[in-house]
């Protein structure tokens, strides 16, 4: 099968935007795949046999509808939604670009600063949708007067589950529309192996999926103890050391902790000005960068609120110095401000930037040409971005990257002040 161009949208792109604005919403299509049918020349293409019992005669069929799991679902689910955008959006043309650019699989992640604009849009997705036989359902908001207009059976009573493409299922992070707040949670899957292997650990670190990096300072530790696990050069079923596995084990049983984190969903931005606080820090084991928000609330007072994190562990192979390194956290922390700017187009965004290193701060002031290749290259590409002029010097201990940079435990990220 064809699996076709990839039109999904990001998802880091989407909630970075979705922050944004003073009312949000979200809903769902109903078992949208089985409301795309095949053309019926290639019907034949998705043929099954069946029967009900081992002694009934096997029987042939058709799948008449587009089927979850075959590699060109995904493609074509999303190329019929922007069809119908295509075909009817000059009936609905607002909610059309809502068809194009607000949805996540089946998912309906929007938002708008004016409340009557939000309920015409509402009622103009839900009608566009019915042109293709869709019903949008589901419907959550922050915004008690979004759901006044809609039938109880529309309505969702509980949080909203983000999604993750490839596999449909949940990815730890919700969103309580009745407090505006994001909640966490993460259940790692039991080992079905009274023994930790290799395969079994990246398969459990693999479960943390933390889009916006909220957490990179427990996910870095996961990676740190995976590279650990490498460098051992273990077989994938050989069991880990003892201390290795007393370690993920202790991180594992403590993930329950981060279900008390709570993260606003809007930032309060009621202007069109956002500032963007980002820090950069390395060690000699990973480094990490860090954006935060300031913005103008409705009652004229500033709100800071954590906006997305990145982290990387250092190379095995090239041992690098530790300016280098904290260089090239400065240079991660400059390609997460550029994804930040461009989700957040339309905005007046204003950049500073933290780094505890003077080394680094001194070849960002400085002539990029007289150094040699390496610094060069990354000082020519930080500076493109965030102008040396916008660097400034913070110690350590007050930089909210550092700790990103070891690691935590769940126990110890949630009792960190200013975490």
């Amino acid at each position: 099968m064809e699996k076709g161009p990839n039109l999904q949208k990001d998802i880091q792109a989407l909630i970075l935007k979705w922050r944004t604005y003073r009312y949000a919403f979200t809903a769902d299509i109903e078992k949208m795949y089985r409301f795309l049918w095949i053309a019926d020349e290639q019907k034949s293409l998705q043929k099954i046999i069946w029967r009900n019992s081992p002694t009934d005669q096997l029987s042939e069929y058709a799948l008449c509808t587009v089927t979850y799991g075959t590699k060109s679902a995904p493609w074509l689910a999303m190329r019929t939604l922007q069809q119908l955008a295509t075909d009817h959006g000059h009936l609905y043309s607002e909610a059309a670009n809502l068809l194009r650019h607000d949805f996540y699989v089946d998912d309906l992640i929007s938002r708008n600063n004016c409340l009557e604009t939000a309920k015409k849009l509402q009622i103009d997705l839900i009608k566009l949708l019915k042109c293709g036989g869709m019903n949008l359902r589901k419907w959550s908001s922050n915004a008690t007067e979004l759901l006044e207009q809609l039938t109880e059976d529309q309505i969702s009573q509980t949080k909203f589950d983000f999604k993750q493409d490839d596999s449909m299922k949940t990815l730890g992070l919700g969103w309580n529309p009745k407090s505006d707040i994001f909640t966490f949670s993460w259940n790692l899957k039991p080992n079905s192996k009274k023994i930790l292997t290799k395969r079994a650990l990246l398969s459990e670190i693999s479960q943390l999926y933390d889009p916006l990096g909220w957490f990179s300072r427990v996910t870095v530790k996961a990676k740190l103890i995976f590279q650990r696990v490498w460098t051992k050069k273990l077989a994938w079923d050989e069991a880990l050391p003892k201390d290795i596995q007393d370690e993920w084990l202790k991180t594992k049983d403590q993930l329950e902790e981060l279900r008390i984190v709570k993260i606003s969903r809007w930032i309060g931005s009621i202007q069109n000005n956002i500032e963007l606080l980002a820090f950069s820090d390395a060690s000699e084991k990973a480094y990490s960068s860090v954006i935060y928000t300031r913005t103008i609330n409705q009652h004229g007072q500033p709100v800071v609120s954590l906006l997305v994190a990145k982290t990387r562990v250092a190379p095995l192979a090239q041992k690098l110095s530790l300016p280098r390194l904290e260089l090239s956290g400065a240079l991660l922390l400059t390609q997460l401000v550029n994804k930040v700017t461009e989700s957040l187009s339309g905005y007046n965004i204003t950049v500073w930037a933290w780094c505890d290193s003077k080394v680094v701060l001194a070849w960002l002031q400085g002539k990029a040409s007289k150094y040699e290749k390496y610094v060069e290259n990354r000082v020519v590409k930080i500076t493109q971005v965030i102008p040396a002029s916008n660097w400034l010097y913070i110690e350590s201990k007050r930089n909210p990257a550092d700790c990103a940079t070891r690691g935590l435990y769940p126990k110890q990220l949630v009792n960190t002040e200013g975490a």
